[in-house]
């Protein structure tokens, strides 16, 4: 790991902006900014004719009276390591799915299409009824620049199947603003008698470029009433169906859901609320409540389904 040298512009240290020494030649010029071992900066980074410059300032004014983005030369970033991908592991904190990266050549935006989790039935030996589907939420063509602004770090959170989780893709660039996309959990039965409500959405943009009518999301579904009512389909995820203490919810919902990337993946969502004899499947689908005289097959019948994130690059 490369030791930082504790200048930091907004959010990166220096050493994740300019070009290594070792990758060039040595700037003349004394900078007057010095790391832990008294050395300066002119001895770890390259001079700019050693590359290209980064095009903007990062407000560190060497001796000679210029901006170090004038002496050194910018950072070779590595290529966004995929064109497309699957995020399915449920969490509780933002991973990163990439940092300080740039993209392969002939790819230039982002897609992104979030399922939030499915709510759990009601308790075994309960009357009540399903839980709640996922929420869904979609970016289209999110840019990797605009201007001089770059992606600097994209975050991310797969929904759990339990109460207040959700799935999230945070885009930040270089210039501090962001893009938020959160699709909610389904609500799991939340007492006898009642459904899971679906899960809700929610997206921020504070970009002043990337347009908000390339935002698609859609709310869960509520889940069948008790006494098996039916499960429904939001158009993305469905719910589970309702029982009581003498018959199951046999009655389900199912809704596919399927995109094709630029380089080729078919990303299908096959969202499945549970029913008497149907197993809960798929991202996003609700659990049916489970009567008494089911309760050894409980979870079968009964448990949500996580999230998922679909992503491809254009």
């Amino acid at each position: 790991m490369v030791n930082p040298t504790n200048y930091v512009y907004k959010t990166n240290d220096l050493i994740d902006i300019f070009q290594p020494l070792s990758q060039g030649t040595p700037s003349s010029i004394v900078t007057g900014f010095k790391i832990s071992t008294g050395e300066d900066l002119n001895t770890v980074f390259a001079e700019l004719s050693s590359g290209s410059s980064i095009g903007y300032n990062v407000n560190f004014v060497a001796s000679n009276n210029q901006d170090l983005s004038l002496i050194f030369a910018k950072k070779s970033l590595p290529v966004f390591p995929t064109t497309s991908g699957t995020l399915t592991n449920p969490d509780l904190f933002l991973e990163t799915l990439a940092q300080n990266f740039t993209m392969p050549s002939g790819y230039s935006n982002f897609n992104f299409y979030l399922f939030g989790g499915g709510g759990s039935g009601n308790q075994p030996g309960n009357d009540g009824g399903g839980g709640g589907s996922g929420g869904f939420i979609s970016a289209k063509s999110i840019p990797y620049q605009s201007g001089t602004a770059t992606i600097n770090i994209i975050q991310y959170i797969v929904s759990g199947s339990a109460n207040g989780s959700y799935s999230q893709i945070v885009v930040t660039y270089t210039n501090n603003t962001q893009i938020t996309l959160t699709a909610f959990c389904g609500n799991t039965v939340p007492a006898s008698g009642t459904v899971g409500a679906g899960g809700d959405v929610s997206s921020s943009n504070s970009t002043n470029f990337y347009y908000n009518s390339n935002i698609t999301s859609q709310s869960g579904a509520s889940g069948g009433t008790i006494g098996g009512g039916t499960g429904s389909s939001s158009g993305y995820t469905s719910s589970g169906s309702g029982g009581n203490q003498t018959s199951p919810g046999v009655n389900y919902s199912s809704v596919s859901f399927t995109v094709t990337a630029k380089d080729g993946t078919v990303f299908t969502n096959v969202s499945k609320g549970g029913g008497s004899n149907q197993v809960v499947s798929g991202y996003g689908s609700g659990g049916a409540s489970t009567p008494a005289n089911y309760n050894n097959s409980a979870t079968a019948y009964r448990d949500g389904a996580s999230g998922v994130i679909f992503y491809y690059l254009d």
